[in-house]
């Protein structure tokens, strides 16, 4: 039996590359169960879709949920379904947010700046210097600081989503909590995703083996088909 030849998407920001290849319809139901489980992190997310344990211990909290929802863009797509209430007229929405560019380059780059690839903060400043900040005079801590934060890369997870009625656009920040990203890395659910199996196996005479190796957008692409020849058979 011929092994299916898996796709690889190649990412890179600041000096870090990683090859990312999309997640199955197995790992997809993985990430489905794992919401089901009351201890579960981002980590355990980035081990179902591939990435090794020493990668992920070299990350930072920012770093992960970008992966996460560059996994989620590779295998299913850049659009999300989404429910929210519009900020400015209160109505509830069922619309679409689409994942936009997420990496936001240095302005410029310092040699004594470290990229530490998260948000930099008073608390956390000398983790991003080569020297003691001790020894820097007060009245350059500003300049200094500023310098840092135009010279390391930062993630962007916030997106317009315009509101059905009023028109007005809402900004939907996905990173909230850890249950908000992982819920949404699929648009599926166990219960959907199993009735996709079920008319795969029924109607297609696929096995649930084959089913497994599908990207969830290619199995979409055969769900898709699979409807509209019913569509033309029942007419």
């Amino acid at each position: 039996m011929q092994t299916k030849q898996k796709l690889r998407v190649n990412v890179q920001y600041g000096d870090k590359k990683f090859k990312l290849f999309p997640y199955d319809t197995r790992q997809e139901k993985d990430l489905l169960l794992l919401v089901n489980f009351e201890n579960y992190t981002l980590d355990d997310a980035l081990e179902i879709c591939g990435l090794s344990e020493d990668i992920i211990s070299t990350l930072s909290r920012d770093e992960k949920v970008f992966l996460l929802l560059k996994y989620r863009s590779i295998s299913v797509g850049d659009d999300i379904s989404f429910k929210f209430s519009c900020s400015h007229c209160g109505t509830a929405n069922d619309n679409i947010l689409t994942i936009g560019d997420m990496v936001i380059p240095p302005k410029e780059k310092q040699e004594y700046v470290i990229d530490k690839f998260k948000k930099i903060t008073d608390e956390n400043l000398q983790e991003f210097l080569t020297f003691n900040i001790d020894d820097i005079e007060l009245d350059e801590y500003s300049k200094i600081f500023k310098e840092v934060q135009n010279s390391i890369t930062t993630f962007n997870f916030s997106f317009p989503v315009t509101c059905q009625k009023c028109k007005n656009d809402n900004i939907i920040d996905l990173d909230k909590t850890d249950d908000f990203i992982i819920d949404n890395m699929t648009d599926e659910s166990l219960s959907s995703l199993y009735k996709l199996y079920n008319d795969l196996v029924y109607y297609s005479n696929y096995t649930k083996q084959d089913i497994d190796t599908m990207y969830p957008f290619e199995r979409q692409i055969l769900i898709s088909l699979l409807n509209k020849t019913r569509e033309e058979t029942n007419k």
